[in-house]
């Protein structure tokens, strides 16, 4: 999970140009490949929901509004893609360069099941991109890797930190990325700082494309950055103030890249909501679904796109909760199946 990855394109305004492309290699990413756009629930902060949706399949449609759930709903025990992982044979890495309580993952991630948890302390002499740099997490992940046990299966959780706000750093950039014809200062350290992501990300898939073991790759921003609001008016062309819910939602979309180093169909016009993620990384991995992965997988084909905001239905239309529409029923037995597995307890098998 990149800290603030986000595609700029997706707005498709083509009065906007930056000055080299950002995400260069991402963008060429084709062969073994499924990637498009993930609707998240968040904005600029509240990293660890779109954590929770991805790691779970639950969507922060169905909590409280406005809710940090691993701070005010913590649970012993929180199944999911985790727990599912380990009880198919592999050890559960969790990698997060910042301080171990951080949004309280230390307990978090011990209900969901990862063997160990990396955090800041763990990291000797790191590169520094801002922060902890994405490509020192990759690092990590190859070490771990290259010294598992022989066979061993190994899934790991990376949330990275070089893309966190505030955008105000003045760093002296090598191939810095701005905004042409403009004056966005936030916007152009988080455009040169998403360059050297994408140069990591590069780097780490360069890595085990050489590796004869099969290796998936999932890839996704968390959120938007914060950055400048007339940078934003700009791409959307409209006052923040005057936007109806499509406009709206494309300040809730990120992108998500899978990448195999084995043969896969791929397409790479495929978009999601963060609540599909677990079934998309069990499916392509020849995974077994449990019962509430094919729910959320017949739940999408009627409604491919869900998030805090709204949804979406086959037919393209958006929708608020607070509308009228022919899809409250299958809503209403997400909320009572979601509610069922997080707070109650029910096991999922």
């Amino acid at each position: 999970m990149n800290e603030s990855l986000a595609d700029f394109d997706t707005y498709e305004n083509n009065d906007v140009e930056f000055s080299s492309d950002p995400l260069p290699f991402i963008h060429s990413l084709e062969k073994n490949t499924i990637k498009g756009e993930c609707y998240v629930s968040i904005f600029g902060s509240g990293t660890s929901n779109s954590e929770l949706e991805a790691l779970t399949g639950h969507s922060m449609a169905f909590f409280p509004n406005g809710s940090i759930i691993y701070q005010q709903f913590p649970q012993d025990n929180t199944p999911g893609l985790v727990s599912s992982l380990n009880e198919s044979g592999y050890h559960c890495v969790a990698i997060h360069p910042c301080t171990r309580t951080n949004w309280n993952r230390d307990k978090i991630y011990e209900s969901m099941g990862f063997d160990t948890f990396y955090a800041q302390e763990d990291f000797s002499d790191p590169e520094i991109v801002r922060w902890i740099s994405d490509r020192a997490t990759y690092e990590k992940i190859i070490d771990l890797y290259e010294n598992r046990e022989q066979g061993e299966k190994l899934f790991v959780f990376d949330v990275t930190m070089q893309g966190h706000g505030g955008y105000d750093t003045n760093t002296a950039w090598e191939n810095p990325v701005i905004v042409e014809d403009d004056s966005f200062p936030l916007t152009d350290e988080f455009l040169s700082s998403t360059y050297v992501s994408d140069k990591a990300f590069e780097y780490l898939v360069s890595y085990f494309e050489e590796q004869d073991e099969p290796t998936l790759i999932f890839m996704f921003g968390d959120h938007q950055p914060s950055l400048e609001n007339e940078f934003f008016e700009l791409l959307l062309g409209k006052s923040l103030t005057d936007l109806n819910l499509e406009e709206t939602q494309r300040r809730y979309v990120t992108p998500y890249i899978l990448w195999t180093n084995y043969d896969i169909e791929s397409d790479t016009d495929k978009n999601i909501s963060a609540n599909q993620i677990p079934q998309l990384v069990k499916e392509t991995a020849g995974l077994t679904l449990s019962s509430y992965d094919r729910f959320i997988q017949e739940f999408s084909e009627t409604i491919p796109l869900v998030n805090a905001n709204g949804y979406m239905d086959k037919n393209g239309t958006w929708f608020s909760f607070e509308e009228e529409s022919d899809y409250e029923d299958l809503l209403y037995q997400y909320r009572v199946i979601q509610y069922a597995i997080y707070c109650d307890g029910l096991e999922v098998r």
